[in-house]
């Protein structure tokens, strides 16, 4: 695994959160042939392999996939494959570490070889392999149509294919499995990987998509969502690549890749942020921590997120249920915290190190599961690496993000700063505010949420007692600062 790899980073140092994630899946790949340099920048943060079905890439980027640390994996596309020239390509790219074999070859339109065709042509992948000290991924199957026939058998079935193939070729190396999947149900997809894994061979899957019938676009990212957790999960699943890059905006909503420019589509936000889980990826503090990349939990569920930032939230919570996340501090502070909750019950969560509770969230009900609201906290870190449990002590709400702020920076945008004072700070009498025209809204609540005064901005507070407060601004085009201010 990479060690951390976040997927955004601080664009402004002293305006802006970074948004912190986890290591990006050593699984996860792509099949597709055109891409460019910013198409595979878009992709690296979640994406770590390719291939094109070819050899080498297309010329344009014969080394953009080196650049941003991703395989590329040549492949033998049917027995006539270029052997010299991909010689070549692997002898100039010595990271390769794999061969793909002969691509559906019980599909006349593709490879178009019977399993007795394959087994004869098998040694010269072999050849080049030992060459090469690399590993060999068998021939790509799938249920087809058009199929090829010998002896008497039409291998529309993969798994008798396969069969035969072993049985024509049964000294053959072959290292890993390769299938393809285009069933719209994932239990479906669970089963039909589950077939292969009698070959007792690590399994991958190169081409996968939901495309049968009419499929929404809403239905594919469901898709895409709950596949990629069952397959980062299974162990026997060594790699998979989505189908496609680029595709037309209409049914089947295949494409991870935008038409007109190098930018993901709202799938492709799904496929390189859909999080692995991984233990040893460590979070930077102050941030962004997205809460759906714990490094373990207890009872909570994931979905695909309805809140206008982030793609996916914690869901399904119940009392007593836990998330766990690993962070990286840079120094002994009291962080300004907030999480972005939605639900129908007020609760708590618990911010835990060990057995010691650091901090407690308080919420109340925002109304329902569609609206979001941020609520504080004031956690104490040291400087060091964490692992902090999330301890939800009630039910009936949706966790989005935790914000742990700069405790050097109170406000999240400096250049509104210039019309907007509150002094003095610490203050031991009334605290005074001035602020322009467009802050029309006023919310003070202690660190642990409980709300003191929300309304129309007054020009001085008095009769706070001893404490720390938050007084969050808000502008009529929807901007907020938030000052910590200290009572003495």
């Amino acid at each position: 695994m990479n060690s951390m790899k976040y997927f955004s980073l601080i664009l402004f140092a002293l305006t802006t959160s970074a948004v912190l994630g986890q290591g990006r899946s050593e699984k996860r790949g792509l099949s597709y042939g055109e891409y460019s340099a910013l198409d595979l920048e878009a992709l690296a943060p979640g994406v770590s392999w390719i291939y094109n079905w070819h050899h080498q890439p297309k010329t344009s980027v014969l080394n953009s996939h080196e650049t941003y640390d991703m395989d590329f994996i040549p492949m033998a596309w049917n027995g006539a494959f270029n052997k010299e020239a991909m010689r070549t390509f692997i002898a100039n790219h010595p990271k390769v570490k794999y061969i793909l074999g002969f691509n559906e070859p019980n599909f006349k339109d593709q490879a178009n070889m019977t399993p007795t065709e394959a087994a004869a042509k098998w040694p010269e992948i072999e050849a080049i392999a030992d060459e090469y000290n690399l590993e060999i991924v068998g021939p790509a199957v799938n249920y087809c149509g058009n199929c090829v026939s010998e002896n008497g058998t039409t291998y529309n079935d993969p798994f008798k294919y396969l069969d035969d193939f072993f049985a024509a070729c049964p000294d053959c190396r072959v290292d890993h499995i390769a299938i393809h999947c285009y069933m719209n149900d994932v239990n479906a997809l669970k089963w039909y990987v589950g077939e292969f894994k009698k070959y007792d061979r690590p399994i991958w899957l190169t081409e996968f998509a939901a495309w049968e019938g009419t499929v929404t676009l809403e239905q594919q990212k469901n898709f895409m969502f709950n596949a990629i957790n069952y397959l980062e999960s299974d162990p026997d699943v060594f790699r998979y690549a989505w189908f496609t890059g680029r595709f037309e905006n209409k049914s089947p909503f295949i494409g991870i890749l935008s038409q007109s420019s190098a930018s993901l589509t709202a799938l492709g936000e799904i496929y390189v942020n859909t999080p692995v889980h991984d233990p040893t990826v460590y979070s930077n503090i102050p941030g962004i921590l997205q809460t759906e990349n714990y490094s373990d939990m207890s009872g909570v569920k994931l979905e695909l997120t309805n809140d206008q930032t982030g793609v996916i939230n914690v869901s399904d919570i119940s009392a007593n249920d836990w998330t766990e996340y690993k962070i990286d501090v840079p120094e002994d502070n009291n962080y300004q915290t907030y999480a972005r909750i939605a639900g129908i019950n007020a609760g708590s969560i618990e911010i835990m190190e060990g057995s010691n509770v650091l901090a407690t969230i308080t919420f109340t009900s925002t109304g329902s599961y569609q609206t979001w609201d941020e609520f504080p906290a004031i956690v104490p870190l040291t400087a060091g690496e964490h692992t902090l449990r999330l301890k939800y002590k009630s039910a009936g709400f949706k966790l989005n993000w935790l914000d742990f702020k700069d405790p050097n920076i109170l406000s999240e945008e400096t250049d509104v700063l210039g019309d907007l004072k509150i002094y003095p700070n610490p203050s031991s009498s009334s605290i005074q505010i001035e602020a322009g025209s467009r802050w029309h809204e006023l919310e003070i609540m202690d660190v642990v949420g409980k709300k003191f005064y929300h309304g129309q901005i007054q020009r001085s507070f008095e009769g706070l007692s001893s404490g720390t407060y938050l007084f969050k601004f808000v502008s009529q085009d929807g901007r907020t600062v938030v000052k910590k201010i200290i009572r003495r």
